[in-house]
């Protein structure tokens, strides 16, 4: 009788070392998610600002399809987003009055957009085609009604990639990539 007694008090409850390897997994499994919840955060707030780009481009491309007015006239070169790396923190979205396929200065400013910081235009690239791109600052991207044909730096062949980093260097990037030949803007 006695030996039954001590059995049953052994199986009422955990022993230190169980605890102990308990407590061992959360904390780990804990320090894992909190560890990749800063990377996740840069990587949302990246991937926002990304789409907020996207669908600047897609509304100049609108306003020119439609011929917005602009100043109570319809641009004759359509509209356009001027990105810079020297203004890495903002883009302007301007109308295209003197028909020149470019932004030529205040008076075409139709609104200048910041980009949420911590995040920036780290780099912009045109070329031929997605393998050839090469660095360059600043970049037009104009939207040409009524099609809207698409001029990059005055060009319609052209594709252009603009990165998007989080942060300084090392951050992790996102790119938006303009085909001047179909007017397909992308973000991957």
């Amino acid at each position: 009788m006695f030996y039954l007694s001590q059995k049953r008090v052994k199986n009422r409850g955990y022993t230190l070392v169980e605890l102990l390897i308990v407590v061992a997994i959360i904390s780990i499994m804990s320090v894992v998610s909190f560890s990749n919840y800063g990377t996740s955060r840069k990587n949302v707030v990246l991937r926002q600002e990304a789409q907020k780009v996207i669908l600047d481009l897609r509304q100049a491309q609108n306003m020119a399809m439609n011929t917005v007015k602009f100043n109570g006239q319809i641009p004759s070169g359509g509209y356009g987003i001027r990105f810079d790396v020297l203004s890495s923190d903002a883009y302007i979205i301007y109308a295209d009055t003197d028909n020149s396929a470019t932004y030529s200065g205040a008076g075409e400013i139709f609104i200048t957009r910041a980009i949420g910081s911590p995040v920036i235009i780290s780099g912009i690239s045109i070329g031929i085609n997605l393998g050839s791109l090469n660095p360059a600052s600043p970049v037009d991207i104009n939207f040409v009604p009524p099609d809207p044909k698409v001029k990059i730096n005055t060009n319609d062949n052209y594709f252009t990639k603009i990165t998007l980093r989080y942060g300084g260097a090392g951050g992790p990037t996102k790119d938006i990539t303009i085909n001047g030949i179909t007017g397909q803007i992308s973000g991957n």
